[in-house]
């Protein structure tokens, strides 16, 4: 089990994890969700080329969006690199309808912070990371959609869930301390690359890949190991109104509707 369990790190390819949020108009969502099932070849390639691995996108009905992504640099210097390339403005020209202000949605998306990363795939420092600069066989996929299955069988899925933001230095100082019994019960429970991102007041975003059928089978699976248990009733201190993070009532999945990478199943 990991000593830490805080977020940062890298994967064992040498890459960060990143999380960032974009909204969209409601009213357009079936379009813009249809047009991330074919994006353009070349979006796709250059997207790879500098730098974006298994990349993801979930959505909420009200227009919310979160892009999840690995990459060698972070996520400012991910989007500079995309900004340098010609396909990017014809791609963020061709979205621009579906945001509110008609602009461009990765110009004013903003990052949140990565507090958590439990997995088998986890490394603390980049010399630790054993598959660093491994080539990959990608080729652009003639499906970009989301809903697939990883190289393992698993499902990815987000959700959303909210704490207290008068106490998120304690919250990421718990959060960065996961007791082991509780890391090894999640991984029995079939979460696994777990990561949450956090946001200045409080909004957090979870990432997991999982061997369930659904979200909630998921939760129910996490929920039911007594570490899990002790866990979040440690976690209600951080929450308003002193409820479980994982209480129906803050937490929220977000639907998966593109996918862009090689861990997936053929």
């Amino acid at each position: 089990m990991d000593a830490s369990t805080a977020g940062g790190g890298f994967t064992r390819q040498g890459l960060r994890r990143a999380c960032f949020q974009m909204r969209f108009k409601p009213d357009d969502l079936p379009k813009y969700l249809k047009d991330h099932e074919a994006v353009w070849p070349e979006m796709q390639t250059a997207l790879r080329e500098t730098g974006w691995h298994n990349y993801s996108l979930f959505y909420r009905g009200d227009g919310f969006a979160v892009g999840f992504f690995e990459s060698d640099v972070g996520f400012a210097e991910a989007c500079g690199r995309m900004d340098k390339t010609e396909v990017n403005a014809r791609w963020q020209a061709a979205m621009a309808p579906y945001t509110a202000d008609n602009t461009s949605p990765i110009d004013q998306a903003s990052e949140l912070e990565h507090c958590l990363y439990l997995g088998d795939n986890r490394v603390a420092t980049l010399s630790e990371a054993p598959d660093g600069g491994a080539a990959d066989s990608w080729h652009p996929q003639a499906f970009t959609g989301g809903g697939g299955l990883t190289a393992t069988d698993r499902r990815r899925f987000a959700f959303q869930t909210r704490f207290d933001p008068a106490q998120l230095e304690a919250l990421r100082a718990d959060l960065g301390a996961m007791p082991r019994d509780t890391q090894q019960a999640l991984r029995e429970a079939g979460w696994h690359n777990f990561s949450l991102f956090l946001r200045e007041d409080g909004f957090v975003v979870g990432y997991l890949e999982a061997d369930a059928p659904s979200f909630q089978e998921a939760r129910k699976r996490a929920l039911m190991p007594e570490p899990c248990q002790r866990w979040v009733e440690h976690m209600r201190q951080y929450t308003l109104g002193n409820v479980s993070p994982f209480d129906a009532e803050l937490v929220a999945e977000l639907q998966h509707y593109f996918y862009l990478g090689t861990d997936q199943r053929p």
